[in-house]
C-alpha cells in the first residue's frame, strides 16, 4: 500500500487560506486524489520556535489522515515543549492515526 505524508510545518498555510480543519483535510484528500496512495496523512501547525500568536500558539497543530472511501479523521493539538518536541509528537501522533487508519 502506498503511502504519501504531507506537511506544512514552515508556512502555516492552513491557518490563512482554508482554516484550521479544512487545510489539513484538503491535503490529505488531494493527496490519496493525485496519488496511487490508500491513505495519506497531512499536518499543519506552529511548530515554533517563533511564529505563535494569541490565536495560533506554538505547539497548536492539526492533522488530517484520509483513506480511500473513507471520511478523514481530522484531530486539534496543543503540544507542549521546544519545536523538536513538538514535531515529534506530531510525527507519533501522525503514526498513531496511520494505524489505526489501517487497522
Amino acid at each position: 500500500m502506498p503511502l504519501l505524508v504531507s506537511a506544512d510545518f514552515e508556512t502555516g498555510l492552513g491557518f490563512r487560506i482554508a482554516g484550521a480543519t479544512t487545510f489539513p483535510r484538503e491535503m490529505a484528500v488531494g493527496a490519496l486524489k493525485h496519488s496511487k496512495a490508500d491513505v495519506a496523512v497531512a499536518v499543519t501547525g506552529v511548530a515554533g520556535p517563533g511564529g505563535g500568536s494569541d490565536a495560533k500558539p506554538v505547539g497548536l497543530v492539526y492533522l488530517a489522515v484520509a483513506r480511500r472511501g473513507s471520511d478523514p479523521a481530522i484531530e486539534r493539538h496543543q503540544f507542549h515543549g521546544d519545536r523538536a518536541a513538538v514535531r515529534q509528537a506530531t510525527v507519533e501522533r501522525a503514526l498513531e492515526m496511520l494505524a489505526e487508519a489501517v487497522a
